[in-house]
């Protein structure tokens, strides 16, 4: 259920029926999805469970195709990753190789795990396809006590020109002028936890050309839009213009929240 790193969560308000649209349009392309998407640091997730020295069992969820499964799994971690696209699981089977790693079908809303069964939880770029209220509280029955939530956006960093200039590519020029983060909107309250603290990372992707025309082609709002293959056409254009040396570095603003559960 991974969203996008690039596609803004700020903006316009949109319908349901376009939301529940672009909250499905993962799956067919899960493959390229974990191709050409951001990975996410070790540092990163460390930091979001509030910098362990032990092995944990971990919650990922919204796994997606398990970009950041691995690396909890890779940190020693024993994790369950959730995931509601069986596309998207079928990828994350496929990459596990020897981690210890539990996929599992299933959503925020409707956690199929006991209660108290880990130590640690995150969200990983999904977290606003989540009903706040009826997953904040799942997260919190399935949190031993004194667990850490993490929740984490890569965000395209749109001080730089170029970026600015794919945004308006892809028809979302709004999303270049907004100052808020995802998270920002997002975080005003989860059921069962106190406070978040924030913390802001930077993170550069290389990839080629062709590479950026995938990768913006499995963001949900250009996989229902109306004008795709104009927009991709676009970007094709844009990236390689831009490219050095036949490579692009796609620069992102992290916005990282981790907070304890109550009680």
């Amino acid at each position: 259920m991974s969203s996008t790193a690039e596609e803004p969560v700020t903006g316009p308000l949109i319908s349901q029926e376009t939301h529940e649209a672009r909250r499905t349009s993962f799956g067919a392309g899960a493959a390229d999805y974990d191709r050409v998407r951001p990975e996410w640091p070790a540092a990163t997730l460390t930091w979001l469970l509030c910098d362990p020295t032990r092995a944990l069992d971990v919650l990922d969820l919204g796994a997606g195709t398990g970009k950041g499964t691995r690396t909890l799994a890779d940190l020693g971690h024993r994790v369950t990753a959730v995931e509601p696209s069986e596309g998207m699981l079928a990828v994350l089977r496929d990459g596990l190789g020897e981690r210890d790693v539990r996929p599992v079908l299933g959503d925020a809303e409707n956690l199929p795990l006991d209660d108290d069964s880990v130590d640690g939880a995150v969200c990983l770029q999904a977290w606003h396809w989540v009903d706040a209220e009826r997953g904040g509280l799942q997260v919190a029955r399935v949190l031993r006590p004194g667990g850490w939530f993490g929740l984490a956006w890569h965000q395209l960093d749109t001080s730089q020109d170029w970026t600015r200039e794919l945004y308006a590519a892809c028809r979302r020029p709004e999303a270049a002028s907004t100052g808020e983060s995802s998270g920002s909107l997002i975080l005003t309250g989860v059921p069962g936890f106190g406070g978040f603290e924030h913390r802001q990372t930077t993170y550069d992707m290389v990839l080629s050309p062709d590479d950026l025309v995938t990768q913006v082609a499995s963001w949900s709002h250009i996989a229902i839009h109306p004008e795709r293959e104009q927009i991709l056409a676009d970007v094709r254009v844009l990236g390689e213009r831009r490219a050095d040396g036949g490579l692009l570095t796609l620069p992102h603003v992290t916005d990282c929240f981790r907070g304890q559960v109550e009680g």
